[in-house]
């Protein structure tokens, strides 16, 4: 809100103001004492300028009066008396050099100004009860002044007088009303991605709820009725705001109102914040001001979450973490439209044991850090507030946004079990709670990650279930399996003899004892499901066969097959005689094996012969042309059946 640059252009724009434009903004709210005593506060937030000048002279004096009904009966009333300085106090942002140059210190002033005036007293409520109403009907001085609403105001019929109602429950406990810590007096810029939230902090930790609801008429005395005032078509207390098509949003949790105005306006806005304790209602307060929109050049500041080192931002404010999941760091970077303005952020409303800081405030880039533990918080939804104020002269732009932080509860996961025994040798386990799961451990489940899943135990065996909902939070809950003893005695004998077998060999495995039969690893078996399956590794492996009896009572026995690699043979000599005896150097018992190089040199260095291939060998011969006796040099490369790389060198001799 580019706040007082527009309150200027906007008494240009509406002339014809009246008694009642002098007041911008009201509220009313209560505090507790003590016993049932309550101070009861209303502020007016006031237009210093000269069009204002004579009903804003009668402020310092006023004495408004607040009717106290129980329900629908009239209990009393209570006169407010204003608290010093009787004067107001501004709240015009203006840069110190132009403190002394606003309309609320010389009418005649350039610079439009706002003060605000405080009026409080206590009252003794006689009793307990839940309908308590505390009503400010308009009345400022016994009838002689009254707050009227300014005729100017654009969605409504007429002009009226302001009305504002508070309410108390207090048959089970105190309240105060909530603090609201942002100011009355929103002015807004036309076309312009808008925002306004009036910053309520709850003194008792109340859970807070918004509403915009209708403006009342006040009667100026306690005497009803008190009726709704009459909008303009298209327009209601929920709804009040021109703007362009699905662009208004309100949060009831925090109050946040987010618009893009696209007409020229003043529009009556009232705010009604319920306060509800333990999920009971306890009270009530109402804030009403005038939303202003103007053309302006300049916007001011915004600032939307941008990090976080854990959990998760699901929008530019809200933010939602698991609860006991660790620390956490929210991130937000204010910019202001006006690269040449400095920004200075304020917090408030802060979770209790959370800790804020900004990084270079008051500067052109300020980084905000708030860090706080999901570790021991209670679930819930908690909002603070973030201001952001420029340093544009005379007058300084601001805006308040709220963030919400939400602390997840953690699911409530429930495990159950089963009892069986080895005549069923299956039970079910269940769990409810979440929407994703995961047992541990999964040994003997059908389906670790199913909610309800089979399990097969030969034993009783302890379960843990991971629940996970749909925004990660994890929960966990145990259930066991039980199962009862088995009967005495081993089931499964004369399982087959551990042993070694050849590269490329097979076996046939054997057990007895059992009605089924399950062999793993069951890759390199014919029958997995049968007592003597034919086995045929080429590695050691372990075969486990499982044996459940007619009853279904459970076994197991293990088998290891070890696999001997073939040697390759490298011969010495070989005579190439032509008499089918040795008349070719090679080598040789390689039946599964793969001959990778076999190269012959003679004396020389000269390579007289190589193959790849296992079936040929060196003949004796070079270029067709037999080789003398002699000694030649040979080198082998051989992979074995397991992949192994072997290499041979030395010599042959050749002999004729």
């Amino acid at each position: 809100m580019r706040a007082f640059t527009r309150l200027l252009l906007l008494i240009l724009l509406f002339p014809g103001s009246t008694f009642a434009s002098h007041i911008v903004g009201l509220d009313l709210f209560y505090k507790h004492v003590s016993g049932n005593t309550y101070t009861i506060t209303l502020i007016a937030y006031a237009d210093c300028g000269p069009a204002s000048a004579s009903a804003f002279a009668t402020l310092p004096t006023a004495s408004p009066t607040v009717c106290i009904y129980d329900g629908g009966t009239s209990v009393g009333t209570v006169t407010l008396m204003v608290e010093a300085p009787a004067t107001g106090v501004e709240i015009t942002p203006v840069c110190p050099k132009d403190t002394a140059n606003t309309q609320c210190t010389n009418p005649s002033n350039p610079i439009p100004g706002i003060k605000k005036f405080v009026y409080s007293a206590n009252y003794t409520l006689p009793y307990t009860s839940a309908v308590w109403r505390f009503i400010f009907t308009g009345d400022l001085s016994g009838g002689s002044a009254l707050a009227g609403r300014a005729a100017a105001i654009t969605n409504l019929m007429g002009a009226t007088t302001s009305q504002l109602v508070d309410t108390l429950n207090n048959t089970t406990s105190d309240n105060s009303s909530p603090v609201l810590t942002s100011v009355p007096v929103p002015f807004f810029c036309l076309n312009n991605n808008d925002t306004y939230n009036p910053g309520a902090v709850d003194p008792d930790g109340d859970n807070l709820v918004f509403d915009l609801v209708d403006g009342i008429s006040g009667s100026a005395n306690c005497s009803p009725p008190n009726l709704p005032v009459t909008y303009i078509a298209g327009r209601s207390g929920a709804d009040p705001l021109i703007y362009n098509p699905g662009s208004f949003t309100f949060d009831r949790t925090t109050g946040q109102i987010d618009f893009y105005p696209n007409v020229i306006q003043r529009a009556l806005v009232v705010y009604n914040i319920q306060e509800f304790r333990g999920g009971n209602f306890v009270g009530s307060c109402q804030r009403e001001m005038t939303f202003l929109i103007i053309p302006c050049t300049v916007t001011p500041p915004t600032g939307t979450l941008n990090g976080a080192t854990a959990g998760f931002i699901t929008d530019d404010t809200h933010f939602k973490i698991c609860k006991d999941s660790g620390d956490f760091s929210l991130y937000v970077n204010p910019t202001s439209p006006d690269t040449n303005n400095n920004v200075t952020v304020t917090a408030t409303g802060l979770p209790a044991g959370s800790a804020f800081h900004v990084i270079n405030n008051g500067t052109k880039h300020p980084r905000c850090v708030l860090s706080w533990t999901s570790n021991g918080i209670p679930p819930g939804v908690y909002v603070y507030y973030l201001t952001y104020k420029d340093d544009a002269c005379p007058l300084s732009g601001s805006q308040t946004q709220a963030f919400t932080i939400s602390i997840m509860p953690v699911p409530d996961v429930k495990a159950t079990g089963d009892v069986t025994s080895c005549l069923s040798g299956m039970g079910i386990m269940k769990a409810e709670g979440a929407v994703r799961y995961i047992w541990e451990p999964a040994t003997g489940l059908g389906c670790p990650t199913c909610a309800n899943t089979t399990a097969v135990m030969p034993k009783t065996t302890l379960y843990t279930v991971i629940g996970i909902d749909e925004f990660g939070c994890v929960g966990t809950d145990t259930a066991s399996l039980i199962v009862y003893p088995d009967p005495p005695g081993a089931l499964l004998y004369g399982i087959t003899a551990s042993q070694s077998i050849p590269y490329g060999s097979s076996i046939q495995l054997d057990v007895k004892g059992a009605w089924i039969y399950n062999w793993t690893p069951s890759g390199t078996l014919t029958n997995n499901n049968i007592n003597n399956p034919i086995a045929s590794p080429r590695e050691k492996t372990t075969y486990t066969v499982y044996g459940y009896s007619k009853t279904g009572c459970p076994d197991s026995a293990n088998v290891t097959i070890d696999v001997i690699t073939t040697s390759e043979d490298v011969p010495t000599a070989f005579t190439p005689n032509g008499d089918g005896i040795n008349d070719v150097f090679c080598v040789t018992n390689l039946a599964w094996g793969r001959l990778v190089e076999l190269s012959v040199y003679n004396r020389w260095g000269q390579r007289v012969f190589t193959t790849t291939d296992n079936t040929k060998g060196w003949d004796g011969t070079f270029n067709g042309i037999q080789q003398d006796m002699g000694v030649y040099h040979y080198y082998i490369t051989v992979e074995r059946e397991d992949k192994t790389p072997v290499h041979h060198k030395g010599d042959v001799t050749l002999i004729r």
